[in-house]
């Protein structure tokens, strides 16, 4: 059965409501005006009315195992742990227009004030905004890894990884206001209020607009994970918009024409209610009806599951097709639990009675599968999988046209006979389908196109998505955002990839400290294996070798003073009396100058202004023309300035004791350099002595300041990829790389087990099993699910990642990646003392020689410097103990 709607009236309730959430399982929960809410425990087809004290309920979210509301007309924001039974309300500093869960934490906004609660809607704190920002607050959304907000006229939007610290970006393609917007897994979708086209985005920065059905006040957006709808609860209308990707749009409607306000899903379910008020609930394609047969066959069932039976059987060509449903060791999962919402829990519960469900662009194709059904997650690679589809008898098909289709896989619980509780297992494309023509089938083998998605973002938001480092002088400059990501990778001691429902995901190696998961002898089904890691491939030592090469301008600064008198041990009138001459002021810096220093400070020592006697009966008298020329003495600085290239090499030596105390030294190597970007040195030399000689008018980039006695250096000012900080830059991510790289070593080492399949089992799990033999706890490392309908098998196949080599418990230091510092500028020894000589007596030749020490050499030549370091890599070791018996 096609989708569509089926409503109800809603007579209890009197007033309209405004805001719906789901937890993805059962349980709904709607707020509104005058105080009041809906609460449904079947998923929407049934509903209880309640109230919280406070009018006007905006928005309502999930999460944590709470629903919580926030209104738009009282500072307040209310918490139900009972499924919207009850609320508990508290203070807020302001009201709030949205709400939303994601990340561990509840995120509400205004327009211009945002809040967010890690304590389930208890507390709130502010967010301190990246600029003064005007918010669409209805447009804030969770991605699985990330936060998005869009401001009122769409040219900006902000993210964040953490709800807290935010980053500002100028939208390109946008340009309209979105009422609303959903991450559907892949991307970003969002509604145009007041128009016709809907948008899409990889990074809600760079935006595409696609075609809807009418022009209408697009206000909300849901996603199933099999199809779109879009409402414009702003109108009274019969209806909606539907999509599978966000890009084709079609119109659909309703029975009622209302204003249809408020909208979520809940599993496969879409549940609207308009101000009427009425309930639409959306459903989807149906499981085809089920025929029973009695067949003679012997079933072996382990005691932790139950058998039930029941198979659809299509005979066509001799080849039996359909979904079979077989109770095996499963339990029921949450959708809530797969889509990492709520924390997953012990696995020995009641078995369960499972189906899958396949959909092609949104077409269920369930019925049309032959044989296995896998799916296939790797850390750090894309999700795969992999089924046989039996196209309908009778149609002409273009199979290149199916790369690309949309498919999800979905695994639903089968124990009332319908498909209920579904649990997305793979969101992704057709990668490639492989065409047999005997047995009328095309093998489908899909991917969740980890590398288009990673490659669609922006720098900016990988960056933010992946933290790390990143250098130009260690990576490739220019590189793709596919390369990008894969370089700050290398930093981290994580993986990237897609959730299930496709969702990109950073993910740390070190397993938590409280398993998400326990599995037991009893709900193994063999005994684990055990892969040691070869002790030649546990690299524990890297030695870097970093060079840097940048050059520093130098000015040796003197102090010259001269006094005639006190160097002729003579009074002015005996000195004037015995034919002594003065100074000439010109002279004395044209001796400067022809010393070759340049004058940065002089002053003179003036001739007496009034008459003095001279010995006898003489007076010697002041001419006020020519004595301001004349001196008696001087005292000056002044500077010679040079440049100097100074070779840094840096040793790094990066290193897990604890691991070389167990199994020696392995070491690999590692090496780079950088060298500050700056003009010809030499030029840099006459350009200051032009200028202090005032026959340049730009003054120089760099001059060091001139410091009488000593010589002062100063490092000039580099290009931005060639400056000091990015040469710490390039060495902090030289030991990040050094670091992932010790730790990925020591984590080689496997324990793969079998389980009945567990669809909450993913890479972004911790596991520990114990089957009396094998004690382990790991980060899933790779999760194979493989689905046999005709059989009713289904199996997880499962690798933990172990890090060992010391043992559980075991210290490993760690160091923060803090690359040394440098050679400083600054003063170096003490210079020597110029010598002034002048004979301006009677009979003296009156010329004035200044001598100055000479530059050293090590002053000027090329200065090499070497520099040691050792950082410690730290290893957070997982269990891991096998027993033997006696």
């Amino acid at each position: 059965m096609a989708f569509g709607f089926s409503e109800i009236s809603l007579s209890a309730l009197t007033t309209s409501v405004r805001a719906l959430a789901s937890d993805g399982t059962n349980h709904v929960v709607g707020v509104g005006q005058d105080s009041v809410t809906v609460y449904s425990a079947d998923a929407g087809v049934t509903f209880s009315v309640g109230d919280i004290a406070y009018s006007a309920w905006a928005a309502v979210a999930f999460g944590s195992g709470r629903f919580v509301a926030i209104s738009d007309n009282a500072a307040k924001a209310a918490w139900s742990a009972d499924n919207g039974a009850t609320f508990n309300v508290v203070n807020l500093s302001a009201t709030m227009q949205a709400v939303a869960f994601g990340g561990g934490k509840f995120v509400a906004c205004n327009s211009s004030t945002m809040l967010y609660s890690a304590n389930g809607g208890g507390t709130w704190s502010a967010v301190t905004p990246p600029e003064a920002w005007s918010l669409r607050a209805s447009s804030l959304c969770w991605t699985g890894s990330f936060w998005l907000v869009i401001d009122l006229f769409g040219n900006k939007s902000y993210t964040s990884a953490d709800g807290e610290t935010w980053a500002v970006h100028t939208t390109d393609g946008l340009g309209w206001t979105l009422r609303c917007v959903v991450w559907i897994g892949t991307k970003f979708v969002g509604l145009a209020y007041g128009s016709a086209l809907a948008f899409t985005s990889v990074d809600g920065i760079t935006w595409v607009s696609h075609a809807l059905p009418a022009s209408r006040g697009w206000s909300h957006v849901a996603w199933n994970g099999i199809r779109l709808i879009g409402l414009a609860g702003t109108q009274s209308v019969n209806a909606y918009a539907a999509s599978a990707d966000g890009e084709t749009w079609t119109a659909g409607t309703f029975e009622t024409a209302s204003y249809w306000q408020s909208l979520t899903t809940c599993g496969l379910s879409v549940i609207t209610i308009s101000s009427a008020p009425r309930r639409a609930l959306g459903t989807g394609d149906v499981l085809a009806e089920f025929g029973t047969s009695r067949i003679g066959i012997d079933i072996s069932v382990r005691d932790i599951g139950k058998s039930a039976l029941g198979i659809h059987v299509d005979v066509r060509a001799t080849v039996a097709t359909g979904v079979a449903t077989l109770g095996v060791a499963l339990r029921s999962i949450k959708s809530s639990v797969a889509n990492g919402s709520a924390p997953a829990t012990d696995p020995k519960t009641e078995a369960g009675v499972w189906g899958v469900r396949i959909s092609l662009d949104g077409v269920d194709i369930s019925d049309l599968t032959l044989g296995d059904v896998t799916v296939e997650a790797e850390e750090g690679a894309a999700r795969l999988a992999d089924f046989t589809w039996l196209p309908p008898a009778g149609i002409s098909l273009t199979v290149q046209n199916l790369i690309g289709r949309r498919i999800v896989i979905v695994l639903v619980d089968m124990s009332s006979g319908l498909p209920e509780n579904p649990m997305v297992l793979f969101t992704g494309r057709v990668e490639r389908p492989k065409l047999n023509i005997d047995a009328q089938s095309i093998s489908m083998t899909c991917t969740d196109q980890r590398q288009s998605a990673i490659g669609a973002m922006s720098k900016e938001r990988l960056a933010e998505l992946i933290g790390g480092y990143w250098s130009s002088a260690v990576f490739k400059k220019g590189t793709t955002s596919w390369g990008y990501a894969n370089d700050r990778l290398s930093t981290v001691a994580a993986s990237l990839d897609l959730s299930a429902e496709g969702n990109l995901r950073l993910t740390p190696w070190a397993a938590k400290e409280i398993a998400d998961i326990e599995y037991t002898g009893d709900t193994l089904l063999a005994r684990p294996e055990v892969d040691i890691a070869d002790a030649t491939s546990m690299t524990n030592r890297v030695d870097i070798s970093f060079g840097y090469r940048f050059p520093r301008v130098k000015s040796e600064g003197y102090r010259v003073d001269y006094d005639l008198l006190a160097a002729a041990g003579l009074p002015f009138s005996f000195w004037v009396n015995n034919g002594g001459v003065f100074m000439i002021r010109t002279a004395v810096e044209a001796a400067l100058k022809d010393a070759g220093a340049t004058i940065e400070q002089i002053t003179y020592t003036a001739l007496p202004t009034g008459a003095v006697a001279l010995p006898g009966t003489g007076v010697w008298l002041p001419n006020p023309v020519t004595d301001p020329l004349l001196c008696l003495g001087f005292n000056a600085i002044v500077s010679f300035d040079y440049a100097q290239t100074t070779d840094e090499t840096y040793a790094i030596t990066v290193k897990a004791d604890g691991s070389i105390a167990n199994i020696g030294e392995i070491t690999t190597t590692m090496s780079g350099s950088l060298e500050g970007v700056y003009q010809d040195t030499n030029a840099v030399e006459m350009n200051i002595t032009l200028k202090k000689s005032d026959l340049l008018s730009n003054p120089p980039t760099d001059q060091a300041t001139v410091v009488p006695g000593w010589t002062n250096a100063k490092t000039v000012t580099l290009s931005a990829e060639t400056d000091r900080a990015a040469a710490q830059n390039a060495m902090e991510t030289l030991i990040a790389i050094a670091k992932a790289e010790i730790w990925k070593a020591h984590r080689g080492h496997n324990v793969r087990f079998r389980v009945p399949l567990n669809p909450a089992i993913d890479t972004d799990k911790t596991i520990a099993i114990d089957d009396g033999r094998v004690l382990a706890k790991g980060k899933v490392r790779r999760v194979r699910h493989v689905m046999t309908p005709d059989s009713g098998s289904a199996i997880s196949e499962v690798d933990l990642a172990i890090c060992a080599v010391s043992g559980v418990g075991t210290n490993h230091a760690d160091d923060d990646i803090v690359a040394e510092d440098g050679t400083e500028d600054g003063t170096t020894v003490p210079l020597g003392a110029p010598v002034v000589t002048w004979d301006g007596s009677a009979t003296g030749d009156q010329v004035i020689t200044i001598t100055f020490p000479g530059v050293e050499d090590h002053e000027r030549d090329l200065a090499k410097v070497e520099i040691a370091q050792t950082v410690a890599a730290g290893l957070a070791e997982d269990l891991l103990t096998v027993s033997y018996e006696p």
